[in-house]
This record gives structure tokens, C-alpha cells and sequence, in this order.
């Protein structure tokens, strides 16, 4: 494979002929770079290319161990890049992201989902986004059901198509409850889907909840605050709703009772 950005750092195309140590220098010296975009890239393509055995694992546990302080946001991995999934699952290399993006992702979205979620691991996993993606029932319940994901924080779901069944499966999903931001917007949710998700229990990590172009009225608001699923301090955003001026006015007071911000 040619390289774009460990180039720099190896001065060659390919890892053909080079020794363990000559590859255990260029990830030392990739690793030793301040964090940002390059070296990310570039500590992906070395490990993605570096022949697989004990010498690799050593490798991934080193990068994993190094890259832990980088913000997770700086170590991002598109969902479509090839070689974050093969025949039996999700590469190691998932074990060093700190975001997994689904954008637009269509063909194959499903089973990249299901892989991953199915993956131990994902468990260093701290934020999953999807954006425009078609992805069906295997993959949400997979999400849903998950036990590799203990350290996921943020979920952001945006303009998908998520049936019924699929939806009701989400919203009452346990791991929802261990997050610190939830961005469910444009996803045509009503009340009773927001009722779901107020009987889902104490949300007492989550400090965003963002429901935003959804189909909303002032019942599913109201659900949210009195059943106190949000602690003090949290923002309950729900832009493009359909709630009234005097019912916002009123659910703002509520809101304000319980500690929350409610903003639109």
C-alpha cells in the first residue's frame, strides 16, 4: 500500500524488508509527535500495514497506551475505511479511536455496525456518529444490545431511518443510561417515542440531550422533566419541534425547576 502520511516520518513507501526494530523505531517516532491529523494518519497506515503476529499486538498495545491522552474527537475513524473490518469482524485498530463515524454510509452499513458492536475492542469506544446512513434492524439491535461498548459516552443519530420495533429497541437500550451526550435529532421521534425513552431510567451521567427536528410536542417535554430522568445542570435541546411559544415558555419555567436548561 502506498502511504500518505507515514511516509514523512519512514521515507518509503511500503514495510517490505524492514526489520522488527526498524519498525518498532517509526512508531516511536510517529508516537513521539505533538497530537494532530498527520501523525493520527500516520501511526493507522503503519499499524494497518505492519504484518500481523505477537510483534503487532505489542505494537497496538504501545499506540493504544500513548494515543489515550490525544483528544478523541483528533482520533476518528470513518466507518468505510477498509481496513477498520474484515471477513470476521473489526480490527484491533478500533481499540485506538476514540470516535467511529458513520457518514452517508449506505452498502454495507449494517454489517460494519454489527461488527463493531459484536468487537471487544470497541470497548475503548467513547463516541459513535451517524449521519445519513442506512443501516437495518441487525445493526441497531446489535448497538442496542452490546456489551463491548462499557465506554462509549457520546451517541449521536442523525437523518437515519430507524423503524418502529428498531426505535423502541434503541431508546430503551441500558447503555443509553452511561452516556454524557445523546443527539437523537431528525429522526421524526414524537411523544410516545420520548415517553420510551423517560421510562428508560435515571440518565444521571448525561448532560446534552439533543432532540432536535423531530416531531416533538410539549407532552413529550413535559414527560421528560417530570419523570427527572435529567440531573441538575443537564441541557434538554429541542430545536424545529412542534411546540407553542406559551407551551416552551412554560416547560422553560418547569425546566428551570428541575435544574435544566431547556433551549430551542
Amino acid at each position: 500500500m502506498a502511504f500518505v502520511y507515514l511516509s514523512k516520518y519512514l521515507k518509503r513507501d511500503s514495510l517490505d524488508g524492514l526489520a522488527s526494530a526498524e519498525l518498532q523505531a517509526a512508531l516511536k517516532t510517529v508516537l513521539a509527535q505533538p497530537a494532530a491529523y498527520e501523525p493520527w494518519q500516520a501511526v493507522l497506515e503503519l499499524l494497518a500495514a505492519w504484518p500481523d503476529g505477537p510483534e503487532r499486538r505489542a505494537a497496538l498495545a504501545q499506540a493504544q497506551r500513548a494515543l489515550a491522552a490525544w483528544p478523541d474527537d483528533l482520533r476518528a475513524l470513518s466507518s468505510r475505511w477498509a481496513p477498520l473490518f474484515d471477513a470476521t469482524g473489526a480490527s484491533a485498530v478500533l481499540g485506538l479511536a476514540g470516535v467511529v463515524q458513520f457518514h452517508r454510509h449506505e452498502d454495507g452499513a449494517t454489517v460494519a455496525l454489527s461488527k463493531l458492536a459484536e468487537s471487544p475492542h470497541a470497548r475503548h469506544l467513547h463516541a459513535l456518529e451517524f449521519d445519513r446512513c442506512e443501516i437495518f434492524t441487525a445493526g441497531w439491535k446489535a448497538l442496542a444490545s452490546s456489551s463491548n461498548l462499557s465506554g462509549l459516552q457520546r451517541l449521536k443519530i442523525h437523518n437515519c431511518s430507524i423503524a418502529g420495533g428498531e426505535r423502541a429497541l434503541l431508546l430503551s437500550a441500558p447503555l443509553l443510561r452511561q452516556l454524557t451526550s445523546l443527539q437523537l435529532t431528525s429522526l421524526d421521534l414524537a411523544d410516545a417515542d420520548v415517553a420510551r425513552l423517560a421510562q428508560g431510567g435515571s440518565f444521571s451521567k448525561l448532560r446534552q440531550l439533543d432532540l432536535s427536528r423531530n416531531t416533538l410536542g410539549a407532552p413529550g417535554v413535559r414527560q421528560l422533566l417530570t419523570a427527572r430522568i435529567l440531573g441538575a445542570g443537564a441541557r434538554l435541546t429541542v430545536r424545529k419541534s412542534q411546540i407553542s411559544d406559551a407551551d416552551f415558555a412554560a416547560l422553560e419555567r418547569e425546566a428551570a425547576a428541575a435544574g435544566v436548561a431547556l433551549e430551542r
